[in-house]
């Protein structure tokens, strides 16, 4: 609840370890994926997310890529994170609201990756996501579109 104004009241969610799983497959520069993630304490969430992204060469060292992925979420990751009880709403002033397993967000990204040798790399990322459904409905979010960007540079082994 330190993270913002808009959590005061809500409490914090404990600490947990993830375990998780992740199926792809390939064909030629598209790749479909599905993974599976389960908290173990804290919020106790399940999450799967299924997407595809398709890569393009335009040079042997440069790359660019686009991507849409879902993510599922089961009733414990969305109370957790989305969901307001009848004690946190006295605490917080927000509306009480239990949101559901369902269909949590979508996402979309283009990517450029550029290897400035054999093994370090520079990869420029930008997204958009949408929240959807009951998390897009809870009193908590400010915003149901979250765009993202990302700079790396990395060493490939």
């Amino acid at each position: 609840e330190d993270d913002g104004d808009r959590l005061k009241g809500l409490g914090d969610i404990d600490f947990a370890a993830t375990i998780g799983a992740k199926a792809t497959y390939r064909w030629e520069a598209l790749e479909l994926y599905a993974e599976v993630d389960q908290t173990v304490g804290g919020s106790e969430s399940l999450i799967g997310k299924f997407g595809a992204e398709y890569t393009a060469t335009v040079t042997d060292r440069f790359f660019v890529s686009a991507g849409i992925s879902a993510t599922v979420a089961n009733e414990e990751h969305m109370q957790s994170y989305f969901g307001v009880t009848a004690a946190q709403s006295a605490a917080s002033g927000l509306r009480a609201f239990k949101p559901q397993a369902s269909l949590k967000r979508v996402d979309f990204s283009v990517s450029a990756t550029y290897m400035a040798t054999e093994n370090w790399l520079m990869r420029g990322e930008v997204g958009m996501g949408a929240l959807l459904g009951d998390a897009a409905d809870s009193p908590i979010v400010e915003r149901e579109l979250q765009p993202s960007f990302m700079a790396i540079v990395g060493y490939k082994f």
